[in-house]
């Protein structure tokens, strides 16, 4: 989120931009005039949600570095969805979501283990965070989030599927006790 007085400093991770604004005020052009300074020629997709689509503004959006401009109508995950598609444009929206969660659950796993050495896990934290990494097996599909795991680590997954093995396995042993009938 950032404003009319904005810097626009640390652009290293920024992989695009979403702007809702009006190019008839100058602060909204400032601003982007500041952040299009900034990247010196780097390019950046960047959407503007612009309060009307006539075509002087849109000529001022695109001096102004917009890769893509959507009418004040357009629904959030269009706009989000056109902005992916610059930024990857030969991948799917499912697999920026499984990537993304994965990048979650990387920092994720991290930071519960510097907690754990310092004594201090926060569950809550971890439990915010599990929700979203569900959702992301649940549309890719847990082969995808297998893959992305065996991408950034191969032992990684063998141990994973050693322990869904011998989970199922204890499963196994345990189901004639808890089914009746």
């Amino acid at each position: 989120m950032a404003g009319p007085t904005d810097d626009w400093i640390g652009l290293d991770h920024v992989r695009g931009v979403i702007a809702d604004l009006s190019l008839e005020g100058t602060e909204a052009q400032r601003c982007l005039g500041v952040l299009s300074r900034r990247l010196d020629g780097r390019p950046l997709p960047m959407a503007y949600v612009m309060r009307t689509m006539r075509d002087g503004e849109l000529k001022q959006a695109e001096k102004l570095g917009a890769t893509a401009c959507f009418p004040p109508h357009a629904l959030p995950r269009t706009i989000v969805t056109g902005l992916f598609r610059q930024i990857a444009p030969e991948k799917t929206m499912t697999e920026l979501l499984v990537e993304h969660s994965f990048d979650r659950a990387e920092l994720l796993f991290t930071d519960m283990f510097r907690a754990g050495r310092r004594g201090r896990i926060d569950l809550a934290a971890a439990d915010d965070e599990i929700d979203p990494i569900l959702h992301a097996m649940e549309d890719g599909g847990l082969w995808r989030w297998l893959d992305l795991v065996q991408a950034h680590d191969d032992m990684t997954v063998r141990h994973c599927l050693l322990v869904a093995g011998l989970a199922a396995h204890f499963m196994l042993h345990l189901r004639p006790r808890f089914i009746t009938g």
